[in-house]
């Protein structure tokens, strides 16, 4: 894969990230909790980094560096949902759908970080 064509497929899966947490809270209302949130806000910044990565070096570092921050927060997640920590979301997501909901949601984002975090480092490679 080209170096040149990595920045717009991160800025691809950072949109589908987006577009899937506030589809999940407006269409399907679904009120978000906090970890929600933050992977929200991730996303959106990995958004905008990707498209900096078209220009500048160091973004490509930043990108890893938030990607590792939503795959923690996602795991976090869904160790949470599956019983094995204390879950960000029981609080928020007291119906059992919801609770499908939330560990799709977070698993997708673990998936979605993951991928990030592997083109942010094949970024920063190839421009070594």
């Amino acid at each position: 894969m080209p170096a040149k064509s990595i920045p717009y497929l991160m800025a691809l899966i950072s949109i589908a990230g987006v577009a899937l947490s506030l589809y999940t809270e407006f269409i399907q209302g679904v009120t978000p909790c906090l970890a929600c949130y933050i992977l929200r806000v991730s996303f959106v910044l990995m958004f905008f980094l990707s498209i900096a990565c078209l220009r500048f070096r160091s973004a490509s570092y930043i990108s890893a560096a938030l990607s590792l921050l939503a795959i923690g927060v996602a795991s976090w997640g869904v160790s949470g949902l599956l019983g094995y920590s204390p879950s960000p979301c029981i609080e928020v997501c007291n119906l059992g759908s919801e609770i499908e909901v939330s560990f799709r949601l977070f698993f997708l984002a673990l998936i979605g970080g993951t991928v990030e975090l592997i083109l942010s480092l094949a970024l920063i490679r190839s421009r070594r």
